[in-house]
């Protein structure tokens, strides 16, 4: 039997910690932060394997992307998933329930939870939960010899028996799993605990003197504390998450890097900074990062696995101040359609203008994508400053991040946003923040068609695509018209009532090959998107929402120099928007060069 504990995604810019427990049979998966998926499918993480989920607390940083992996599980016919959470989740899930139809989407809630491969106690804190995991017994080894004597044919029946079951031979005779092994190991105890307040340290028992290994989720700030160190035996192993400046998603971020050095004038590097943190005080714990296992079976060869290094490394660039221009601009922080891959984020537009900012759809991991582009100090600056967030409809792929995005943005003010989206994407905001326990979301819901807040002005429009779902016109500082398409299908009057804008950002999520498909589902294919910007009048166009058939890239294929695409992390001011485009060709050409070498 073997079983290891392997760290999915750690403390950084793009990712919060998570940790999976990983049997040959099943998963058990600790903590689920935005684009654990994304990290499920780029680090082969097999997901229909996934049995039970469990979560610390209620913080975006423990449920933010469970939703999106809940729903990838049910693709995948794994939909007997089951999950242990602090109080009020179930009426969270209740209102999330109401944003989707597939009824069997709902998992259990299980209390002290314990199957055939773990026993689970929960020490209930103020607003979360630590778990002592006690694992199975390792069987002991095989005994050929006993085995021989006993006159047990070598063969398959040799691995029942290390598997624990009884065999009967041709004979009548019932062997026992402890006639044929040596003595067992006793399972090993492992602790997963997330304080958020010295309140919660108060509550935990004066030792965990039965575990045998600690996983520190709790942040550096309280972990350093005398009190907190005083409840943990320095001399059992332990993982911590301590803050890190290591790229979570590399394969991205080498694309974009490859991209950017063609025209270095025209686009700006990602915020990478490999400064180590003082962890001065932590010496005898082991800093959790994505690959990092530790192997508890066979017992003889208890030891953490470090994963390979990377073979290609990204340059350090510290963090600057956020970009200026004379109009307005767009940074684009997803451009896949419905869940994260390897070289796509789902949807998230940001719009810069002179007074503010306004977000455009917010999919799972818009935050990390933001500090990662413009680090965290200018990240808190954006949030702060946003004027607006438009959510064009339910799709978890537009909104999924927009938990993590609205308890970021209340540590940085009290003052609400107003967010225009349907009034049962509202209703579940509501529910998270009245059950999390972390305070108010500082949200302001609107349903309006039409909404002015200072020099912005954003119009609805009604689009064919899933109930509810809305595209937007935005006017900012200075009368630039943006018109967004959300998703939408081609046959509507979208263009007629945009009339003219100077920018069009429309969907394309499949190519003009894919017609058919993309008419029962009610998108755009390139085509159509491109047609929609010459009806609409726009000045320009920017393709974004492709499918995630195309890894990479989307079929593109013209010379225009007023029609571009976009790819994640792209920020372009739109006095350089033309520029941008005439030279599209030469970067879809960039991209297809890297994927012929890889």
């Amino acid at each position: 039997m073997k079983y290891d504990l392997i760290v999915i995604s750690g403390n950084s810019l793009d990712s919060s910690p998570s940790l999976v427990l990983s049997f040959e049979d099943s998963i058990y998966i600790f903590n689920i932060p935005d684009q654990t998926q994304r990290l499920f499918r780029e680090k082969k993480v097999k997901i229909g394997k996934l049995k039970h989920a469990f979560f610390t607390s209620l913080h975006s940083k423990c449920i933010g992307g469970f939703y999106g992996l809940l729903i990838t599980a049910f693709d995948l016919k794994s939909s007997n998933i089951s999950i242990s959470a602090p109080k009020g989740l179930n009426l969270v899930l209740d209102s999330y329930h109401s944003l989707h139809s597939q009824e069997n989407l709902r998992p259990t809630i299980v209390n002290s939870y314990f199957d055939d491969n773990i026993t689970v106690k929960e020490h209930h804190l103020l607003v979360s939960i630590a778990y002592e995991v006690k694992m199975r017994e390792i069987p002991g080894k095989f005994l050929v010899q006993k085995a021989k004597a006993l006159g047990i044919p070598p063969g398959p029946v040799y691995r029942e028996f290390t598997e624990g079951k009884s065999v009967t031979l041709s004979d009548g005779r019932v062997i026992h799993p402890s006639e044929v092994l040596g003595d067992p190991t006793p399972g090993e105890t492992i602790l997963f605990i997330d304080c958020y307040s010295h309140e919660e340290v108060k509550l935990l028992p004066s030792s965990f003197d039965s575990v045998d290994f600690v996983v520190h989720f709790t942040s550096i700030e309280i972990m350093l504390s005398p009190e907190y160190l005083a409840h943990f035996d320095t001399s059992k192993r332990a993982i911590c998450f301590i803050p890190s400046q290591s790229v979570t998603f590399t394969s991205i971020a080498l694309l974009y890097t490859s991209i950017i050095s063609l025209y270095p004038t025209l686009f700006s590097p990602l915020v990478i900074n490999s400064k180590a943190y003082n962890a001065k005080g932590l010496e005898y714990m082991t800093i959790g990062f994505p690959g990092l296992s530790y192997l508890f079976s066979p017992p003889e060869k208890k030891s953490f696995i470090y994963p390979e290094p990377e073979t290609e490394t990204i340059s350090e660039n510290e963090e600057l101040p956020l970009p200026i221009f004379d109009s307005f601009m767009v940074t684009f922080l997803g451009t896949g359609s419905m869940y994260p891959s390897k070289y796509r984020n789902v949807a998230g537009i940001l719009i810069h203008a002179k007074s503010g900012f306004i977000l455009f759809d917010s999919g799972e991991g818009t935050v990390g994508q933001l500090r990662r582009r413009f680090g965290k100090k200018n990240s808190e600056i954006i949030l702060k400053n946003l004027l607006l967030i438009f959510v064009s409809h339910n799709h978890g792929d537009h909104q999924f991040g927009l938990y993590q995005l609205l308890q970021e943005r209340a540590k940085t003010t009290n003052v609400p946003v107003p967010l225009i989206c349907h009034e049962t994407l509202n209703n579940h905001l509501q529910e998270i923040e009245n059950n999390s326990g972390f305070g108010s979301l500082c949200f302001a819901h609107s349903s309006d068609t039409c909404f002015e807040t200072g020099t912005i002005k954003l119009e609805t429009i009604p689009v064919v695509h899933c109930r509810g779902s809305k595209a937007c016109v935005l006017t900012v500082d200075g009368g630039y018209r943006i018109a967004y398409s959300g998703d939408r299908g081609f046959n509507d009057n979208f263009p007629e009532i945009v009339s003219a804008c100077d920018l069009m950002i429309h969907e394309a999520t499949f190519s003009d090959d894919l017609s058919k498909l993309a008419e029962e589902k009610r998108h755009s294919t390139m085509s159509q998107a491109v047609a929609t910007g010459q009806r609409a009048n726009a000045q320009f166009l920017i393709l974004t929402h492709f499918s995630q058939r195309y890894p990479k890239i989307p079929v593109f294929d013209t010379n225009s120099s007023n029609i571009g695409f976009a790819f994640d992390y792209l920020t372009i001011r739109f006095e350089e928007i033309k520029q941008f485009c005439s030279n599209c060709s030469t970067i879809f050409q960039k991209i297809l060069e890297l994927e012929q070498l890889e």
